[in-house]
């Protein structure tokens, strides 16, 4: 998991929907999916 603290790559973009937090992963991104 992600923590605050930390400053997300820029191989993926955070997105706050209805209070969750939704990673999606860019194609540049390994083929990691949370």
């Amino acid at each position: 998991m992600l923590t605050l603290d930390e400053k997300p790559d820029e191989s993926f973009a955070l997105f706050y929907e209805n209070g969750k937090i939704r990673i999606d992963h860019s194609p540049s991104a390994s083929g990691e999916m949370y």
